[in-house]
């Protein structure tokens, strides 16, 4: 998950914040529907929801 999100920062950066950047991105939407992924993705926005309400 930490290469991916890395992977999304930089683009971001590269292209000045434009998030259509990530979405174009060849592979970027394919890893995000990774269960792995997904389930790491849950387990943040559970932790967030629980902590920072």
């Amino acid at each position: 998950m930490d290469q991916l999100v890395e992977r999304q920062l930089a683009l971001l950066e590269a292209n000045g914040g434009d998030t259509l950047a990530v979405a174009r991105a060849p592979g970027i939407a394919q890893e995000r529907t990774d269960p792995e992924y997904q389930a790491a993705a849950q387990r943040i926005r559970d932790y967030v929801r629980s902590t920072c309400t």
